[in-house]
C-alpha cells in the first residue's frame, strides 16, 4: 500500500483499481463469513484507513464478486473500486396570543355542536394571527453559498474582465489576453476549492450540539453533487400491460396519489347487524392533566401541516391549553369533528435500498397534520394503549406500537420457541410474510368493527369514524406541492393513531395460531408464522395449514384488503443438524425453497441461529459509518473531540448494537479455564471499530 507515499494535490481526482486481496463484510457477500478472520479484518483495515483519510467512496456495489476460487468455485470480492421556527421572542408571542385570545373571551364549557366549530375557528384564528406577527419568515435563497467571500467576487469580476479582453482577441491565438484568463481561471477555482475548505473546517470547529447532527447528516448522506434528490419520471404498468408515464410535477403527483391512496374495496367485509360484545370502559373526560402531558412529550420543531402551527407554540403558550380542553371534549361529547383537521400536507419520501426509484410504490408517504388535531389524536391513541393493556385486549405476541416492548422481545421469543423445539429434538419451520401497502390498504369499516370486537369503548370507535372520514391532503416533493387529494381509505402514516390503530387492524392475524405447535409473531405489519414439528414436512403442513383453513391467514387477508405477496415470501428452517432435509413449501402456486438467512425486524436470522450472518453486516455497517467520521475531524482540525464521541455513542454504536441481545453472548471465563467463552470473536471486531472511531474523533495519526 505504499501508493499513497507521495500525496496527491488536493485538486487531483482519484480512481483505485485493483486486486487489494483483503475480505471485509463491508464489501463481501455475508455467505462468504468465513473468510471474515481476525486477520483478515485486520489485514483489511489499512485499506479501510486509506480510504476513510483520503474521503473515498466505495464504486463497486457490496455483494459483487470479482474473483472465482479455482479449487472450490466460490467467487469473492478481494478487487475494488473506489472514487473521492427558533428565532421567536416567546414574551411578545405570549403577548401578542394573550391579546387576540381576550378579543374571544374567556374559555368555558361549550354547549352545542356550533359553539364548538365557532370555538375551534377562534382559536385557529388567533394562533394564525399571533405567528403572521411574531414568527420571523425564513427567505432560503437556493443560491446563496455560505463560503462565499469579498475576495472571491473580486477575483470574479476580473476574470470577467479578462475574459472579455480574450473574447475580443480571439482571432489572436497567440495574445498575452488568452494566457492571462486562463491562469486568473486556474487562480480562480483554486481559491473557490480554499474557501470551501476553509468554510468547512471552521464550521466543525465551531460547531454546537445541533451542528453535530447537521454533520452527521452531510456524512452520511450518499455522495452526490450537492443537489437535491429528485423524483425521477415514473411509470406504471396496469394489469393489461399498459404502461403510464408521468413526468410532470402534476401527472407524478396524480399516479403517486393512485398509488398511496388506493380506494376501498367496493364491497364491505363486515357482516351487517353483527352483534358486538360491550365494551370494557367507557370514555372519560380529558383533563388538563393529561393535555399538558400530551403536549410536553411532543417534539418541538416537528414539520407542522397545513396551519403552519409549530409543537413548541403550545408548549411555550400554557394559557391556550385552557381553550383546547373544552374544544377536545366537545368532541366527544357532539359527537363532531373540525373540518380543518381533516386535512393535512403527505411528504412523499423514498423507500430506502430501492433498485429502482421510477416506479410509484418505491415511495412512502408521511402525513403532516393540523397541530392540534395531532394532540387530540395523541391523548386517544394513549387512552387506547391504557385500555388495552389493562383488560389484554390484544394478543400478547404482537408487540409493535405498545408500551414496554420492542423489536428484541419479538426476536427474543421466537429464539427461545426455537432452542426449546431443539431440546426436544424438534424442528421449527418459520415464513415471514409480506403485507402490500399495509396502511393504505386498511379498511376504516373492518377497522372499526375489529375496534367494536376487541371491545373497546364506543366513544372511541366513532371517533375514529369521524377522524378518518372526509380526509384530504396536497403530496408535497421536489419543491411542489400539489391540489387537493381525497383519502377515501387507509390509516394515515404520521398520525400518533395510526400505530395502535394498525395493531388492533391486524391482531385476527396474529390470532390464527390456536395449537401448542403455531405460534404467530408480529410487529405492526412484520410478520411471521412459526410451526413446530418432528419434521420439515410436518410443519410444513402445519405452516400450509395456517395459511389456508377458515379464519387463516389468506382469510384474513382477504377479509381486510391486505394482498400478500407471496412471491416475496421467506421460508426458514430451523436446525443445526446436518442430516436433516430442508424441502420447499408451495402456496397458492408459488413455490417457496427455504432460504438459510433472512431479514426480520432489522436482525439476519440464520437457520442454525448461529448469528454469524448479523454479526458481519453489524461489523460492516459499524465499520462503514465509524470511518465516516474521519470527515468530520483529522489531526489540525475539526468537530470537538467531546462531540465526536457524542457522535459516535449516538450514531454509530446503536448500529452496532442493535438487537445485540439476541446475536451478542456475554462474555465469561469458567472457574477452571482461562480462556473467555462467548462471543469474544465479534467482541474483537466491535473493538476494531471503536479504534478507527477513537482515532477519527481525537484526530490521531
Amino acid at each position: 500500500m505504499n501508493i499513497v507515499a507521495a500525496r496527491p494535490r488536493e485538486e487531483d481526482h482519484m480512481v483505485w483499481l485493483g486486486d487489494f486481496n483483503r475480505h471485509h463484510p463491508l464489501w463481501d457477500e455475508e455467505r462468504n463469513r468465513h473468510l471474515f478472520t481476525e486477520a483478515a479484518l485486520e489485514a483489511a483495515q489499512k485499506v479501510l484507513d486509506l480510504v476513510a483519510d483520503y474521503g473515498l467512496v466505495q464504486a463497486l456495489p457490496k455483494d459483487v464478486p470479482t474473483l472465482q476460487s479455482s479449487s472450490s468455485g466460490n467467487w469473492t470480492r478481494p478487487d475494488n473500486v473506489f472514487w473521492l421556527h427558533r428565532e421567536v421572542d416567546w414574551e411578545k408571542f405570549n403577548q401578542r396570543l394573550n391579546v387576540e385570545l381576550d378579543t374571544i373571551g374567556p374559555p368555558r364549557v361549550l354547549a352545542s355542536k356550533e359553539e364548538f366549530q365557532r370555538a375551534a375557528r377562534n382559536v385557529d384564528l388567533a394562533l394564525q394571527r399571533t405567528i403572521d406577527s411574531e414568527v420571523p419568515r425564513t427567505r432560503p435563497n437556493p443560491h446563496r453559498k455560505r463560503w462565499w467571500n469579498r475576495d472571491l467576487t473580486k477575483m470574479r469580476n476580473d476574470l470577467k474582465t479578462l475574459s472579455k479582453t480574450s473574447y475580443a482577441f480571439r482571432a489572436l491565438p497567440d495574445h498575452t489576453s488568452h494566457r492571462l484568463r486562463r491562469t486568473k481561471a486556474r487562480e480562480y477555482e483554486k481559491a473557490m476549492r480554499d474557501a470551501k475548505k476553509e468554510h468547512w473546517r471552521s464550521w466543525l470547529e465551531e460547531a454546537s450540539n445541533t451542528d453535530l447532527w447537521i454533520a452527521n447528516k452531510y456524512i452520511s448522506n450518499p455522495t452526490g453533487d450537492g443537489s437535491k434528490t429528485r423524483i425521477p419520471t415514473l411509470r406504471r404498468a396496469d394489469e393489461n400491460g399498459n404502461t403510464t408515464i408521468a413526468s410532470s410535477n402534476e401527472d407524478k403527483s396524480r399516479l403517486l396519489a393512485q398509488t398511496l391512496f388506493p380506494p376501498p374495496p367496493t364491497q364491505s367485509s363486515v357482516p351487517e347487524g353483527h352483534g358486538y360484545p360491550e365494551p370494557v370502559a367507557k370514555w372519560a373526560r380529558i383533563t388538563n392533566d393529561q393535555l399538558r402531558r400530551t403536549i410536553n412529550k411532543l417534539s418541538p420543531y416537528k414539520a407542522p401541516g397545513p396551519d403552519g402551527v409549530a409543537n413548541i407554540v403550545f408548549q411555550r403558550c400554557s394559557r391556550l391549553t385552557d381553550y383546547l380542553l373544552p374544544i377536545f371534549n366537545a368532541v366527544f361529547t357532539f359527537r363532531t369533528y373540525y373540518e380543518p383537521w381533516r386535512e393535512s400536507i403527505t411528504v412523499v419520501l423514498r423507500k430506502p435500498g430501492k433498485p429502482d426509484y421510477s416506479t410509484p410504490k418505491a415511495y412512502r408517504p408521511i402525513a403532516l397534520l393540523n397541530t392540534t388535531a395531532k394532540i387530540l389524536s395523541a391523548i386517544v391513541a394513549d387512552r387506547i394503549s391504557y385500555i388495552s393493556e389493562a383488560h389484554n385486549l390484544l394478543p400478547c405476541t404482537h408487540f409493535g406500537g405498545r408500551p414496554g416492548q420492542s423489536t428484541e422481545d419479538s426476536l427474543l421469543l421466537m429464539e427461545a420457541t426455537i432452542k426449546h423445539a431443539w431440546r426436544q429434538h424438534k424442528v421449527v419451520s418459520a415464513l415471514f410474510l409480506d403485507i402490500e401497502g399495509a396502511f393504505p390498504n386498511a379498511v376504516t369499516d373492518r377497522l372499526l368493527h375489529n375496534m367494536r370486537m376487541r371491545r373497546l369503548p364506543k366513544d372511541i370507535v366513532d371517533y375514529t369514524d369521524r377522524l378518518l372520514r372526509g380526509r384530504k391532503t396536497k403530496l408535497r416533493f421536489d419543491d411542489y406541492e400539489s391540489e387537493w387529494f381525497p383519502i377515501t381509505n387507509g390509516i394515515g402514516q404520521g398520525d400518533p393513531l395510526s400505530m395502535i390503530l394498525y395493531v388492533i387492524y391486524s391482531s385476527d392475524l396474529v390470532d390464527i395460531a390456536n395449537g401448542k405447535n403455531e405460534l404467530t409473531l408480529a410487529f405492526v405489519d412484520d410478520t411471521a408464522i412459526l410451526a413446530t414439528g418432528k419434521d420439515f414436512v410436518s410443519t410444513h403442513a402445519t405452516l400450509a395449514n395456517m395459511m389456508e383453513r377458515e379464519n387463516g391467514a389468506y382469510d384474513w387477508s382477504t377479509k381486510h384488503n391486505s394482498r400478500f405477496e407471496t412471491n416475496k415470501f421467506a421460508l426458514m428452517d430451523f436446525t443445526q443438524s446436518r442430516s436433516r432435509q430442508r424441502v420447499p413449501i408451495t402456496l397458492r402456486g408459488v413455490r417457496i425453497d427455504p432460504s438459510p438467512t433472512h431479514r426480520f425486524l432489522g436482525v439476519m436470522v440464520d437457520h442454525e441461529l448461529r448469528w454469524k450472518s448479523h454479526a458481519a453486516h453489524a461489523i460492516a455497517k459499524g465499520t462503514r459509518h465509524a470511518m465516516m467520521l474521519r470527515r468530520l475531524s483529522s489531526t489540525t482540525w475539526g468537530i470537538p473531540l467531546k462531540l465526536m464521541r457524542q457522535l459516535f455513542t449516538a450514531t454509530v454504536l446503536p448500529k452496532i448494537t442493535y438487537g445485540a441481545s439476541v446475536w451478542i453472548h456475554p462474555m465469561y471465563t469458567p472457574n477452571l479455564d482461562r480462556t473467555k467463552r462467548g462471543s469474544v470473536g465479534i467482541a474483537k471486531k466491535i473493538n476494531t471499530i471503536q479504534r478507527t472511531a477513537a482515532i477519527a474523533a481525537s484526530g490521531a495519526m
